[in-house]
């Protein structure tokens, strides 16, 4: 059994795989078609959302592991996440409105603009009355995807304070893992709903299962890091995943499955083409809806064909926010552990 370094998986690639799936998916839904659904559980889209979900519950339990303290941890994540929303809610709310409602600028450009970027990038909608999307298929929103934001800040958090806050860590993820698992077949038969600042609350526990499934085969990974175990795993796994496919129970189950699934293959096969030189992911995620409002909508391209460009055009903007944005934050953030590690030392 070895030990794995961040370096020998394949997750930047997983990632960007499931950034293209998520624009595959919101292809149908922003032209107002079905979205195709994955083994009666969710959207494909939906289906990238716990891949990424777990992918960072794994690695960032490791970054936690190596972190000095809860205020270090935190202090990393914030700036992984929020550094990239400024921009992208500057270009959502000034360029492409300002762009689609060309003729009356002082609705844009006023005293409450920082208000309204600021709803923005709480996914809150389009500020009352802007227009910006009138006569849109998908009219109600500038950026749905952001709707998962949140909902993995509050995972960071989650685990930040069992990691901190308890002296055996694994154990106490267990117990989190529990008790999620309870709550989210609670809320399979229940079918309220509590939306908070656009986010429906119910939407946290499977996915926060998703991320501490991650966690925990982090925590775990010399029990299980062997070529034939996680062949066992990934196959037992699979099967299970496909026997529980069009129930009920695969909208808990299907959570967890495919996180267990998504940590082996990453942890199996190594990344020969993206290796850590860069993650484009993240910018493609929040920039690729109102790129493809815009596409869809205003250029009206073929289907497919629009899909492709909506991609492209994506992964440019994706290039752009890593290069220019969130790698520079990075570089803080290594900066920061480095000295924060020499002055450990030097006391």
């Amino acid at each position: 059994m070895k030990n794995m370094e961040h370096r020998d998986n394949c997750f930047d690639i997983i990632r960007l795989f499931a950034a293209i799936t998520v624009i595959i998916s919101h292809q149908y839904s922003l032209s107002g078609l079905s979205e195709p659904i994955f083994l009666g559980m969710s959207t494909y889209g939906g289906v990238a959302v716990i891949v990424f979900f777990a992918i960072s519950g794994f690695l960032i339990t490791k970054s936690c592991m190596r972190s000095q303290g809860f205020i270090s941890y935190i202090s990393k994540r914030a700036r992984r996440i929020f550094p990239a929303l400024l921009p992208c809610a500057i270009f959502m709310y000034l360029v492409l409105g300002v762009y689609l409602r060309w003729g009356d600028l002082s609705s844009y450009i006023n005293i409450s603009i920082l208000k309204n970027i600021i709803s923005v990038v709480t996914i809150q909608g389009a500020p009352p009355h802007s227009g910006i999307f009138d006569g849109f298929i998908h009219p109600y929103s500038l950026n749905d995807s952001l709707w998962t934001l949140p909902l993995e800040f509050l995972c960071y958090l989650l685990l930040g304070v069992v990691f901190f806050l308890f002296k055996n860590a694994l154990k106490a993820m267990l117990i989190s893992f529990v008790v999620l698992f309870i709550i989210s077949i609670y809320l399979l038969f229940n079918k309220t709903s509590i939306v908070f600042f656009g986010v429906v609350l119910q939407a946290l526990p499977v996915r926060a299962l998703s991320f501490l499934t991650g966690a925990v085969m982090a925590l775990t990974i010399s029990y299980w890091n062997d070529k034939k175990i996680k062949k066992y795993i990934f196959m037992i796994s699979f099967f299970i995943l496909l026997s529980v496919a069009y129930k009920n129970e695969i909208n808990v189950l299907g959570y967890i499955l495919l996180s267990i699934i998504t940590i082996v293959v990453g942890c199996s096969f190594k990344d020969q083409i993206i290796s850590g030189r860069f993650d484009y992911s993240y910018g493609i995620y929040i920039y690729s809806f109102p790129v493809q409002q815009f596409i869809i909508n205003k250029l009206q391209f073929e289907f497919y064909f629009g899909m492709f460009v909506s991609i492209i055009v994506s992964i440019f903007f994706g290039f752009l926010s890593w290069h220019f944005v969130e790698s520079k934050f990075l570089k803080v953030n290594k900066s920061y552990v480095k000295k924060h590690d020499v002055l450990g030392q030097s006391t």
